[in-house]
């Protein structure tokens, strides 16, 4: 498959070890899965917590029409290996996730008549 864009693939990501182009802009959380939190007459909290979770938001900008495709088709299935730099460990982290919303727009053409667009899409780890 060919794009007409260059795209960059250094930072290292991939859905089922596929690379993905490197995004214009990714954030992530850290959050915390409880199954019971409550606090006591002194205001203590007790809680249960069964797992720390990592969702990570993509923001691509400019991607052609084939890449975003392409990017949606690889994470059509209910679940997939997402591999990110993790920014806590500074290395290569593979997760097993599925996809939130994939937000896009048709955004303009270029010159030579190719669509380019924007892409938006969240990894939420299992």
């Amino acid at each position: 498959m060919s794009w007409s864009h260059e795209y960059q693939y250094e930072m290292g990501f991939m859905v089922n070890n596929i690379p993905i182009p490197d995004p214009s802009e990714y954030s992530g959380s850290i959050s915390d899965l409880d199954t019971s939190a409550e606090r006591d007459a002194n205001g203590l909290l007790h809680r249960t917590r069964v797992a720390t979770k990592h969702p990570l938001k993509m923001v691509y900008k400019a991607l052609d029409w084939e890449m975003i495709m392409h990017i949606c088709s690889l994470m059509k299935d209910e679940s997939f290996q997402f591999t990110y730099p993790d920014p806590r460990t500074g290395e290569l982290t593979t997760a097993t996730c599925y996809v939130g919303n994939r937000d896009w727009n048709a955004k303009w053409y270029t010159a030579e008549g190719t669509r380019l667009g924007n892409l938006n899409f969240s990894g939420i780890e299992y």
